[in-house]
Protein backbone atom coordinates (compact mmCIF):
# COMPACT_ATOMS: atom_id res chain seq x y z
CA UNK A 1 0.00 0.00 0.00
CA UNK A 2 1.08 3.69 -1.09
CA UNK A 3 2.25 5.26 2.20
CA UNK A 4 0.88 8.69 0.83
CA UNK A 5 -2.42 7.13 -0.37
CA UNK A 6 -3.08 5.57 3.10
CA UNK A 7 -1.99 8.94 4.90
CA UNK A 8 -4.87 10.72 2.37
CA UNK A 9 -7.19 8.12 3.31
CA UNK A 10 -7.15 8.63 6.82
CA UNK A 11 -6.62 12.21 6.48
CA UNK A 12 -10.24 11.89 4.36
CA UNK A 13 -11.36 10.02 7.43
CA UNK A 14 -11.29 12.78 10.02
CA UNK A 15 -12.83 14.88 7.89
CA UNK A 16 -15.84 13.06 6.82
CA UNK A 17 -16.09 12.47 10.94
CA UNK A 18 -15.67 16.41 11.02
CA UNK A 19 -18.67 16.41 8.24
CA UNK A 20 -20.61 14.09 9.70
CA UNK A 21 -20.66 14.82 13.70
CA UNK A 22 -23.26 17.46 14.03
CA UNK A 23 -26.04 15.54 11.33
CA UNK A 24 -28.72 13.30 12.18
CA UNK A 25 -27.54 9.62 12.50
CA UNK A 26 -30.13 8.75 9.27
CA UNK A 27 -27.71 11.23 7.28
CA UNK A 28 -24.68 8.91 7.57
CA UNK A 29 -23.17 5.11 8.17
CA UNK A 30 -23.27 5.21 11.66
CA UNK A 31 -20.80 2.13 11.56
CA UNK A 32 -18.07 4.64 10.25
CA UNK A 33 -18.08 6.57 13.43
CA UNK A 34 -14.92 5.51 14.74
CA UNK A 35 -11.26 6.09 14.54
CA UNK A 36 -9.79 5.36 11.08
CA UNK A 37 -7.74 2.57 12.85
CA UNK A 38 -10.57 1.21 13.95
CA UNK A 39 -12.48 0.82 10.45
CA UNK A 40 -12.89 -2.54 8.78
CA UNK A 41 -10.99 -3.13 5.84
CA UNK A 42 -13.39 -3.12 3.68
CA UNK A 43 -14.26 0.81 5.45
CA UNK A 44 -10.59 1.47 4.52
CA UNK A 45 -11.06 0.60 0.98
CA UNK A 46 -13.08 3.42 0.38
CA UNK A 47 -11.47 5.90 1.85
CA UNK A 48 -8.47 4.64 -0.02
CA UNK A 49 -10.09 4.39 -3.28
CA UNK A 50 -11.22 8.29 -2.70
CA UNK A 51 -7.39 9.12 -1.98
CA UNK A 52 -6.37 7.36 -5.19
CA UNK A 53 -8.81 9.28 -7.39
CA UNK A 54 -8.30 12.35 -5.64
CA UNK A 55 -4.31 12.30 -6.20
CA UNK A 56 -5.09 10.95 -9.87
CA UNK A 57 -6.97 14.21 -10.28
CA UNK A 58 -4.28 16.16 -8.81
CA UNK A 59 -1.73 14.38 -10.89
CA UNK A 60 -3.12 15.37 -14.03
CA UNK A 61 -4.03 18.93 -12.90
CA UNK A 62 -0.32 19.06 -12.09
CA UNK A 63 0.79 17.44 -15.15
CA UNK A 64 -1.16 19.75 -17.33
CA UNK A 65 0.46 22.98 -15.29
CA UNK A 66 3.41 21.67 -15.70
CA UNK A 67 3.27 21.25 -19.70
CA UNK A 68 1.78 24.82 -19.85
CA UNK A 69 4.33 26.41 -18.20
CA UNK A 70 7.05 24.80 -20.10
CA UNK A 71 5.09 25.67 -23.48
CA UNK A 72 5.69 29.26 -21.45
CA UNK A 73 8.81 29.01 -20.97
CA UNK A 74 9.48 27.81 -24.35
CA UNK A 75 7.61 30.87 -26.09
CA UNK A 76 9.71 33.18 -23.84
CA UNK A 77 13.24 31.96 -24.83
CA UNK A 78 12.08 31.89 -28.33
CA UNK A 79 10.91 35.21 -28.12
CA UNK A 80 14.12 36.52 -26.63
CA UNK A 81 16.14 34.74 -28.98
CA UNK A 82 14.72 36.49 -32.00
CA UNK A 83 15.63 39.73 -30.07
CA UNK A 84 19.06 39.07 -29.61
Amino acid sequence: MNDRIERLAEQLHKWYLEATKELQKESFNPAAQKQYNELTEEQKNIDRYIARKLTDSMNLVVANLTKQFNQSLAGLKKAGDKNA
